[in-house]
C-alpha cells in the first residue's frame, strides 16, 4: 500500500550549497491515486535567514526506498521536485578600482595590472589573451560562435542545410567600433560595435577590466526576420563564444544543473547545484561523435588545474548561462565518425554560450526541435559574463 516503503527527505541549499536536511511526516496508507497533504511551514519558515542574507535558496523534496529494494539500494530517490524560494543577489565580486597600464598595439588592446595582462582583440571585441605571472591561460582566443555539431537529431531533420547560414557567422562578424576609455576609478572601457551583414544581425559588447584580473563583458546581439534582400533569417543553433585553454585546466567545478549532460528541452531530470567533475567526464560518448556535454542555467563555472590555478566564469541574476567543455576541438568533434577518431589534444575546448537550441527527437528523421526550444531571428538577445581568475 502506497509509501510504506518510503521517506519523505528535504534538503535546504543555499547559493547551490545543501545547508539543512532533515525527514518530513510520510503518509503511510494512501490508496493509488490518493493525495496528502504535508505541512512543510516550519520548514518555510526556517529558510528566511538564508533568503535574508541574499542567498538563491533551492528547497528540494525527495522520496526514497527506506530499505534496499531487489531492483534499488537503501536510499534510492524514486521521486524528486526542487523548487526556487529566492533569487541569488550580488553574487558577483565587485568590480575593483585602480589605475592600470594600457597599450594600444596593432591588432589588440594590452590591458596590464602587476602579474594581469589581458588582450582584447580588436577583429571580434573579445578575450584574446588572459596571462597570469607569465602563464597563458588562453590556447585560442574567444570567438563567436553561433554553430554547433549536428546531433543525429539534427540531421534527421536537415539543420545542415536549413540553419547553415550561421555555420560560418562567427567568422564573419565585421567590427564597425572599437571604443576605449577610463571610468573615473580607473577602470578599462572598450565599447564594440560589430555586424554579420549577411544574416541583418548586430552586435554590441561593453566591457569593464578591473583591478585583479575581472573582465566584466555585456552583451547585446540584435536580429532583424529578413535580410536586406527580404529573405528570411533561420533560427539559430546557438549564441556564444568558443575558445581553449591549455589541457591541464581540466578540473571543472560548476553551479547550474547536473550533474549529468543537459539541453534546454532536456533539463528537468538535472539538479540545481554545485558539482564537481573533469572535462573528460563530461563529455558523453554517443555511438557517433555529434554536440555533447551542455549543461544549462549555470551560474558560474570555474575551470582549474591540480594546483587550483585557473579560470571562473559567471552569468548574472536571472541570465545564467548554457556551457559545455571538451578535450578536442569542434572540428575534430564533427569530422570523426566514430569516437576512437577523436583526437588526444592538449586542450580543453570551452563553449560559453548565452543559449543553444534544444535536441529534439520527437522522431529522428523529420520533426525539428519544438518551437519553445528554438532561437529566433527575429528578437534582441542580451546576457552578461564576468571572467575571472581563481585565487593562486
Amino acid at each position: 500500500h502506497g509509501l510504506y516503503n518510503l521517506d519523505l527527505i528535504y534538503e535546504v541549499y543555499g547559493n547551490g550549497l545543501q545547508r539543512a536536511s532533515g525527514v518530513l511526516p510520510c503518509p503511510p496508507e494512501l490508496e493509488l491515486g490518493d493525495s496528502a497533504t504535508v505541512n512543510v511551514s516550519t520548514l518555510l519558515e526556517s529558510t528566511k535567514p538564508l533568503i535574508d542574507a541574499g542567498e538563491e535558496v533551492m528547497l528540494t523534496f525527495k522520496l526514497v526506498l527506506r530499505a534496499a529494494a531487489i531492483w534499488a539500494p537503501k536510499g534510492h530517490a524514486v521521486a524528486w521536485e526542487q523548487f526556487p524560494l529566492s533569487v541569488q543577489q550580488g553574487a558577483s565580486a565587485p568590480l575593483l578600482g585602480g589605475q592600470l597600464a594600457v597599450e594600444d598595439i596593432e591588432d589588440r588592446i594590452t590591458v596590464r595590472d602587476g602579474d594581469f595582462v589581458i588582450q582584447i582583440a580588436r577583429g571580434t571585441g573579445l578575450l584574446a589573451s588572459y596571462t597570469v605571472a607569465g602563464r597563458e591561460y588562453l590556447k585560442q582566443p574567444m570567438r563567436w560562435n553561433f554553430w554547433r555539431t549536428p546531433t543525429d537529431n539534427d540531421t534527421g531533420w536537415i539543420v545542415r542545410e536549413k540553419l547553415d547560414a550561421w555555420k560560418m557567422a562567427g567568422e564573419n562578424v565585421l567590427v564597425e567600433q572599437f571604443k576605449t576609455g577610463k571610468d573615473s576609478a580607473g577602470r578599462m572601457l572598450i565599447d564594440v560595435l560589430a555586424e554579420i551583414p549577411e544574416l541583418n544581425a548586430r552586435v554590441r559588447v561593453k566591457q569593464v577590466i578591473a583591478k585583479g584580473g575581472a573582465v566584466q563583458a555585456d552583451f547585446e546581439l540584435r536580429i532583424e526576420p529578413k535580410t536586406n534582400d527580404g529573405n528570411p533569417i533561420p533560427d539559430i543553433p546557438r549564441i556564444g563564444m568558443q575558445f581553449a585553454m591549455p589541457g591541464e585546466f581540466d578540473r571543472v567545478n560548476w553551479y547550474g544543473r547536473g550533474p549529468h549532460e543537459n539541453y534546454w528541452d532536456r533539463k528537468t531530470s538535472a539538479a540545481i547545484g554545485v558539482y564537481s567533475s573533469t572535462v573528460e567526464d563530461w563529455v558523453t560518448p554517443y555511438v557517433r561523435p555529434q554536440e555533447n556535454a551542455n549543461r544549462c542555467d549555470v551560474r558560474w563555472l570555474t575551470l582549474a588545474d591540480e594546483t587550483g590555478a585557473g579560470l571562473r566564469f559567471e552569468g548574472t541574476t536571472g541570465a545564467p548561462l548554457s556551457i559545455s567543455a571538451w578535450p578536442y576541438s569542434m572540428n575534430d568533434l564533427s569530422q570523426a565518425t566514430y569516437d576512437y577518431e577523436l583526437p588526444t589534444r592538449d586542450l580543453i575546448t570551452v563553449n560559453l554560450d548565452h543559449l543553444q537550441m534544444g535536441v529534439g527527437g520527437d522522431n529522428s528523421w523529420k520533426l525539428p526541435v519544438n518551437e519553445p526550444y528554438r532561437i529566433k531571428a527575429d528578437r534582441v538577445y542580451q546576457w552578461s559574463l564576468t571572467v575571472s581568475p581563481l585565487p593562486r
